[in-house]
């Protein structure tokens, strides 16, 4: 791949310009410039396995953010400490964050996660909950039940 500077291409100096089959994307970098046919399916086959590990980011990133959520409203805590509470959920039990993440968001509309997990995300909300509630009946003892119990009490 070529960066020049303001817009001008390699070939004649000419803002915008490059020749056949060079594409100026703008900001001064164009795709294609002097590179032969084999560095070309190279740099395409490179850009193609970057799209698809930023697709599954970008879809981790989303399932992470839901169980988030559904950590922020099992444990009454804020955004971040619900992102903290999965991190620590997934050092205890050796499971990756991403893993944690998809458990929890799968066990809305299926199998409840595993006991260990199960275990690890109680004991963690009963910390969360007693840091902000100054240890005051640790979030429980409202009426609502166990805090991992959600709302069909499945948990």
């Amino acid at each position: 791949m070529r960066r020049t500077e303001g817009r001008e291409a390699a070939a004649g100096g000419e803002p915008g310009g490059g020749g056949p089959g060079v594409r100026d994307f703008g900001a001064g970098h164009l795709i294609g410039a002097d590179l032969p046919t084999a560095d070309l399916a190279v740099e395409r086959d490179a850009l193609r396995r970057q799209v698809a590990a930023l697709r599954e980011e970008m879809a981790s990133r989303a399932v992470f953010d839901l169980a988030c959520g559904i950590v922020m409203a099992m444990g009454r805590c804020s955004g971040q400490d619900a992102g903290r509470a999965l991190l620590e959920v997934a050092r205890r039990t050796g499971v990756t964050r991403g893993a944690i993440a998809r458990l929890l968001v799968e066990g809305i509309g299926g199998p409840a996660p595993s006991e260990p997990v199960r275990a690890a995300l109680r004991e963690v909300l009963e910390r969360v909950s007693e840091a902000r509630d100054g240890g005051r009946d640790g979030g429980r003892g409202d009426g609502r039940g166990d805090a991992m119990t959600g709302a069909e009490g499945r948990w």
